[in-house]
């Protein structure tokens, strides 16, 4: 093949179902077969490319397609794994082929490859926008490097995980996948695609990573399982709750309004004599996004993330109509932004301003933008509003009591239950540490306060937005 190195390393175990087997996947490479090569449990193929000048479509087209190679009858226990090294050393993909399925591991998925998993993203019932590529053109900025593992059965994609990399002086890379891997498929194919992505991110997480943390999608609890299974435990990231609260939103607007609190429902009446409006936010509103978290972090105590990150994200997702913005004002001046994302059926709370100032707190304009903003999501035919995660303690009293007033819950969980929203918990958040020295120093460290505050910190850093915690 011109302008290509081509070597095959062989692990003799294992046996094809035939030696034919073996020659078939051999010639798909347009090579001969050498004979004497039998009993092979995988075979992997290395593309060199030393030509900096061949363009890298070309060399897509000339491997066989993931098709040609899910159809070959291989038998469970075999593997064909396919890895193509580009010139410049920062582009690579590896395939492997296990039974009727593959997985493609690529740092830098051509065009059509990031619209079919954007298109499995937005499709994918319980998914968010965190799995779409345009946040990790996002999380670019900010120092992050994304990584993708695509799952194709008969080279259709069928799931996958965007994995988001980081290298973090005296500790090394870490990763991070926010709501994934995803998995379309259902019954036995699903099984056996959750254990492939399974497998490939315990090894990425042990050959690639000092630490790895996977926070499922809302109906992935056989992804965390699988991952326990494979020596990962449960992780108790700070700044990561996996309750939340969810409203239905195939209810009608009267069952909705039903729910909200005695005092909620009094001024979805009476907003608009109030010189209370809701109108939706366009490009030329992120500033003023921004400004008016500025008020909200000075009286919370935090620092909210940039104008300039702020203005990415809106830009990124926007172009695929995966976020909404509503600005709220009294008597004509805007006092209330809330920027909301959108994917996977899901409507869910992303940032909010406010400005409390004057009458805007007593007359609950954030609660107008909201009741607004779910009225719209239900007319625009999504699935479910979720209001962006409540406090451990409050989403466990709320089951336990079946109440939905607490005294001691946080104030912002208490403005999210007075639109009746029901308590939901996403499959743990689970985490794989090593060396096994670097998972004890991470152990100590939790253990203490001053080693919590560190890690606090230390996570505020990694965000890469600008957000600060209080001290």
């Amino acid at each position: 093949m011109a302008g290509h190195t081509l070597s095959a390393r062989l692990r003799r175990t294992k046996s094809f179902t035939s030696a034919c087997v073996t020659a078939e996947i051999w010639s798909a490479f347009g090579c001969s077969w050498v004979a004497g090569t039998s009993g092979i449990e995988a075979l992997v193929v290395d593309f060199q490319i030393r030509d900096r000048q061949l363009d890298r479509a070309a060399v897509d087209s000339r491997l066989p397609s993931l098709a040609t190679l899910a159809s070959l009858p291989m038998t469970h226990e075999c593997a064909v794994q396919i890895s193509v090294a580009y010139a410049e050393r920062s582009t690579y993909s590896t395939v492997s082929v296990m039974n009727d399925f593959c997985l493609d591991i690529c740092n830098k998925p051509n065009a059509r490859q990031l619209a079919g998993w954007d298109s499995l993203v937005a499709a994918t019932s319980g998914s968010d926008v965190s799995q779409l590529s345009s946040w990790g053109r996002l999380r670019a900025t900010v120092g992050y490097q994304p990584l993708y593992v695509f799952a194709y059965s008969r080279d259709q994609l069928v799931g996958g995980a965007q994995i988001l990399c980081k290298q973090v002086p005296l500790i090394g890379r870490i990763a991070w996948i926010p709501f994934g891997p995803l998995i379309t498929e259902v019954g036995p194919t699903r099984t056996k695609i959750c254990n492939g992505l399974g497998e490939a991110v315990e090894t990425l997480g042990k050959r690639e990573f000092r630490a790895i943390f996977v926070r499922p999608s809302g109906d992935a609890e056989d992804v965390s399982a699988g991952l326990l299974c494979r020596g990962f435990r449960r992780s108790d990231l700070q700044g990561f709750s996996n309750a939340t609260l969810r409203l239905d939103l195939s209810e009608s607007e009267m069952q909705l309004r039903a729910r909200l609190s005695r005092r909620l429902r009094y001024w979805t009446s009476h907003w608009s004599v109030r010189g209370v409006t809701v109108r939706k936010g366009v490009s030329s509103d992120v500033g003023l996004l921004v400004e008016l978290m500025q008020h909200t972090g000075r009286h919370h105590g935090y620092r909210p993330p940039t104008a300039t990150y702020v203005d990415k994200l809106y830009r990124e997702l926007s172009q695929g109509g995966h976020v909404a913005l509503f600005i709220g004002e009294l008597n004509e001046v805007p006092v209330v932004a809330d920027l909301l994302t959108v994917c996977g059926g899901i409507v869910k709370g992303q940032m909010t301003g406010f400005d409390r100032s004057g009458e805007a707190r007593r007359l609950s304009v954030p609660a107008a933008v909201r009741w607004h903003a779910i009225r719209w999501a239900k007319y625009a035919g999504y699935q479910w509003f979720d209001f962006g995660g409540i406090n451990a303690r409050t989403y466990c009293e709320m089951l336990s009591r079946s109440s939905r007033s607490g005294a001691s819950w946080p104030t912002v969980d208490r403005a999210k239950i007075s639109f009746g929203g029901t308590p939901y918990q996403y499959p743990p958040l689970v985490e794989l540490i090593h060396p096994a020295v670097i998972a004890r120093s991470y152990d100590l460290l939790r253990a203490s306060g001053p080693g919590r505050h560190a890690l606090a910190r230390m996570q505020d850093m990694l965000r890469g937005t600008g957000y600060r915690r209080r001290s």
